[in-house]
């Protein structure tokens, strides 16, 4: 799975970062990035637009780092990518 996610990490110019897995569908890429896994395209599409109308309204939300060619997210082998500011703190199950 490391050589997928450093293929994906490349459209953000971020394949030579650490990356640890944080949830089954999630890796903290650096100390700075979230990136998120997904196999629904319309499920990615709806939160990444709650996550831009949180943003507007001022509610702190990891902002979405578009990619090197300016998209929002990556299609690869039947998943979605899309990377996130990570928030500060610990996450909570």
């Amino acid at each position: 799975m490391n050589d997928t996610i450093t293929k994906i990490l490349l459209h953000w110019g971020l394949e030579k970062s650490e990356v640890k897995q944080i949830y089954h569908t999630a890796w903290q890429v650096g100390e700075q990035y979230v990136l998120k896994e997904y196999q629904n395209r319309e499920m990615l599409e709806r939160n990444l637009k709650t996550l831009r109308i949180l943003d507007d309204m001022k509610i702190p939300v990891g902002k979405i780092v578009p990619t090197r060619d300016n998209r929002q997210y990556i299609s690869s082998e039947d998943a979605f990518y899309f990377l996130a500011e990570k928030l500060p703190g610990k996450h909570i199950s």
